[in-house]
């Protein structure tokens, strides 16, 4: 029987069974032998489903937070006031802190149902058991590896639009300012700003050269948190990837053992076969031998 088993949330701590192919079935707090991999075995593992429950939320909470940081940066690229774009930048600064805080802490949740998902295997859990666990938790880090993705990606772009802004506004200040001059701005900030741009221009545009330093500010501010996302991404991307062989194993093993199986009852059944066939023929072959005895007996005392 090759049931598909999926979870549905009922309540608070309950969990309920869908059998593809058969009837939905709400778990109860029964026990059951843990080896045999059945129904009653899987629908005890609330612990397990409020972890989950627990990452599940925090990564929606990152997506919410890469979407408003997302929104604050093009909205402190289209600024044209000093104070109100160091506002904003202030804003993506205390989001990308808060969006670390809550990386790190799904990182270390996703890797503590990694190391329980272990010890589960190596305690002989159940095979359908061992297999939810692993792809929820594989669905997890898949989800988690795309939020990092989309952050980083919203990191390098602002980025780059933040350097092709201070690019302008360099050339607004000073129209004959050079690609090197511009990229020394870009490296040095504020001190380099004062060096490049004559007393004269600082004072005609203060408020602009003024943006360039907290463009400045930003860049350097997100270069740290791209470096950050960085090793973080890797670590989970490496984790998925190995994750997914070992699933795949998994399957792929369960399907060989199914093979086997099946080819076994095949030569089973052969085997038995042939035994019935050679107990008819040995029956056969003594009734022949016995009437071929009678018949000499016979002979021999008619003689």
């Amino acid at each position: 029987m090759n049931n598909k088993i999926e979870f549905l949330k009922t309540g608070r701590g309950m969990k309920k069974l869908k059998l593809e192919g058969g009837e939905s079935e709400t778990s109860s707090t029964s026990g059951s032998d843990r080896s045999s991999g059945s129904v009653s075995d899987l629908e005890l593992m609330p612990e397990f489903f409020e972890k989950v429950d627990k990452i599940q939320k925090d990564l929606d909470l990152v997506e919410e937070e890469v979407g408003e940081i997302k929104r604050i940066c093009e909205e402190s690229l289209n600024s044209t006031n000093s104070t109100q774009s160091e506002g904003l930048s202030q804003q993506v600064k205390t989001s990308l802190s808060r969006v670390s805080k809550v990386n790190g802490q799904i990182k270390v949740n996703i890797e503590k149902l990694e190391k329980e998902n272990k010890e589960k295997m190596k305690e002989k859990a159940g095979i359908a058991e061992t297999r939810i666990r692993q792809n929820q938790t594989q669905a997890l880090k898949s989800k988690f590896v795309n939020l990092l993705s989309e952050l980083n990606s919203v990191q390098e772009n602002n980025k780059e639009k933040l350097r092709d802004k201070v690019s302008r506004q360099c050339k607004i200040v000073n129209p004959e300012v050079t690609e090197e001059q511009i990229e020394s701005i870009l490296e040095g900030g504020g001190q380099k700003t004062t060096q490049i741009f004559s007393g004269r221009q600082l004072q005609d545009a203060q408020d602009l050269v003024g943006q360039i330093n907290a463009k400045h500010a930003d860049i350097l501010n997100l270069e740290k948190s791209i470096n950050e996302l960085h090793q973080m991404f890797v670590d989970m991307a490496l984790l998925v990837h190995v994750q997914g062989e070992m699933i795949d194993k998994i399957e792929t093993n369960v399907v060989e053992s199914k093979d086997f199986i099946q080819e076994g009852v095949v030569q089973v059944k052969q085997a038995i076969r042939y035994q019935k066939k050679s107990r008819k023929k040995m029956c056969f072959l003594m009734c022949i031998f016995g009437t071929i005895g009678v018949v000499v007996v016979l002979y021999f005392l008619l003689k």
